[in-house]
């Protein structure tokens, strides 16, 4: 990777020799129209009040901006900038010193920037040291920041500000139109934290291409996906909320988060209303669950949930929640949820065994018997059976064994099965029968009748088996063979 040093040079110090804003120093083969496309993106503005502070604690208090833009030139670039304290020359007030990366190598993406947070590589002040030519650095040489697993579960769990602050980011980001554009109203270590957690959580798909500003100036021109703004104190001063609010209309697709955290986003009706036009209820029973277990560190069952979802499925949310009830979350499973799952989802009805576990009342599944797939059908009739004894099902004629042979013979070819219960050593073939979805009375459907009749009762007229008459036969046989030889020994 090549590297960029930017900041206010003297004459005689910087690329091209020429004093001002421009490129202190950078590494072999990069352009003067290179350099100047760079520059764009490298600038750094102090927030306001911050030159009256002492100059000893300006360094310390200070926000350090961390960009990356994955722009064709050269393979993207990351940008560090933070505030340097005056020239001892020219005593100019008001500097700033931007690091730049760029050459980056294939695959790196804004969690990769993410992870150089607070990384001890990055430069923040000149020197008279600096050479104008860099070296070019490898990029397995460049030590990580202080951002990865272990920390971002301290960040949720050192404070519920930043818990709201992450998950608003998570459920607005699932609700993302194209091109539209995040303020985050956050210090830059919230921001590139909560950043770095949304590129954990989710799939490479949902953030591939997009840019992004840990701390800007209130009211900076939005050159970048997600921007935080961020100030010295709690909250923005008069000017900066001008700046704001007149930035916001000039912007028709952006998003401010977290909402109400400022009064005066709350009074502009144009930004709030473009919050609200859409339901956030489904996101919200999604991320909280994702956001409890990473707290609880357990980032494999949300990576195992996304290996699993089929990639056409990442922006429909409402398939995202029903695949997440269906394989992470039962306990709260309806019957309303599995039969929309069933009729939206088709590939939930060859999942037979989440179906069937995912039911608290195991007769309502026979609302849908019809759309799942003959292993779901004979799964769910196998659990019937294990979970019912003889006397229950005997005692409710839904579950009666006339009925279940109606089903295709699923329950009556386990092995221990008659029409009269369990029975040991004996196995039927499969019977034919109708589809299981109507043959149950109301609510279930109108009664099922056979080829084989009904009895007065409604309730269908079992058929003999040939080997039941042979068993017939053989128990006569043996009855008539014991008299005899009774009679014979008498």
């Amino acid at each position: 990777m090549k590297q960029i040093y930017f900041t206010f040079c003297r004459e005689n110090y910087s690329v091209s020799g020429k004093g001002g804003d421009c490129a202190r120093a950078a590494s072999e083969g990069i352009s003067g129209s290179e350099l100047n496309e760079f520059k764009k993106f490298a600038s750094w503005s102090e927030p306001e009040g911050l030159l009256q502070v002492d100059a000893g604690r300006r360094c310390m208090i200070a926000p350090r901006a961390l960009k990356f833009r994955p722009v064709p030139i050269r393979g993207g670039m990351i940008i560090h900038a933070t505030y340097a304290l005056p020239d001892e020359q020219t005593k100019r007030d008001g500097n700033y010193f931007a690091h730049v990366l760029t050459d980056l190598p294939q695959g790196w993406g804004a969690r990769e920037a993410l992870e150089l947070w607070d990384s001890c590589f990055w430069v923040s002040k000149d020197s008279a040291e600096i050479k104008p030519q860099l070296p070019d650095v490898e990029s397995n040489a460049i030590p990580k920041g202080k951002i990865n697993e272990s920390s971002f579960v301290r960040f949720l769990q050192s404070s519920e500000q930043h818990v709201q602050l992450f998950r608003e980011l998570l459920e607005n980001w699932l609700l993302r139109a194209e091109k539209e554009r995040f303020v985050l109203l956050a210090k830059p270590e919230a921001a590139a934290f909560c950043l770095w957690g949304l590129t954990r959580i989710l799939p490479r798909q949902f953030w591939s291409e997009i840019s992004f500003s840990v701390y800007e100036k209130p009211g900076a021109v939005l050159n970048y996906d997600v921007t935080a703004f961020s100030s010295l104190e709690e909250t923005f001063s008069n000017s900066d909320q001008q700046k704001c609010e007149q930035l916001m209309r000039q912007w028709p697709a952006v998003r401010v988060l977290p909402r109400g955290s400022s009064s005066y986003f709350q009074q502009d009706d144009s930004v709030l209303s473009r919050e609200s036009s859409q339901s956030l209820s489904p996101e919200k029973e999604l991320v909280g669950e994702w956001i409890s277990l990473v707290k609880q560190g357990a980032y494999a069952s949300i990576d195992q949930f996304f290996k699993k979802v089929p990639v056409v499925y990442y922006r429909d949310r409402a398939k995202l929640r029903l695949l997440w009830r269906f394989w992470y979350n039962r306990k709260n499973l309806t019957l309303a949820d599995v039969q929309e799952a069933l009729m939206r989802l088709p590939e939930l009805r060859e999942d037979a065994e989440n179906i069937v576990k995912g039911l608290s009342k195991l007769e309502d599944a026979f609302r849908f018997f019809d759309l799942l797939t003959p292993t779901g059908k004979d799964l769910l009739l196998e659990r019937l059976w294990k979970e019912k004894t003889l006397k229950e099902v005997r005692q409710e004629p839904r579950f009666s064994t006339n009925l279940i042979r109606g089903l295709g013979g699923s329950v009556t070819s386990q092995p221990g099965f008659s029409q009269s219960g369990p029975r040991s050593g004996a196995q039927s073939g499969p019977q034919s029968g109708p589809q299981f979805g109507s043959q149950f009375g109301p609510p279930y459907g109108p009664p099922y009748r056979s080829q084989h009749g009904t009895r007065s009762n409604g309730s269908v007229a079992p058929r003999k088996q040939p080997e039941q008459q042979r068993g017939c036969l053989f128990s006569i046989l043996m009855v008539l063979v014991t008299v005899l030889t009774l009679w014979c020994w008498g």
